[in-house]
């Protein structure tokens, strides 16, 4: 009977590391993508800031958005989120 009392903890053990194991791993994926969202803003905020340095505009300066393919005018800043 013993035996069977080890065995029934060791099975209680693996599943509560294997529980931790998956909340650190689910915490890993959410900080990489974290991690790249952060990347990806910094890029966009560069491009931003290309755009306004060469179209001559301040952020919240109103611009033709050429990419709609129909003339409307948007804020920089708009664009960026």
């Amino acid at each position: 009977m013993m035996s069977l009392s080890v065995y029934s903890d060791d099975v209680a053990v693996g599943q509560a590391i294997a529980a931790h194991l998956a909340l650190v791993t689910e915490a890993e994926r959410q900080i990489d993508q974290l991690g790249l969202g952060m990347h990806d803003r910094l890029v966009i905020g560069q491009a931003l800031g290309v755009l306004m340095e060469r179209l001559d505009v301040a952020a919240d300066q109103k611009v033709v958005d050429p990419a709609a393919g129909i003339t409307r005018t948007r804020r920089l800043v708009d664009l960026e989120s």
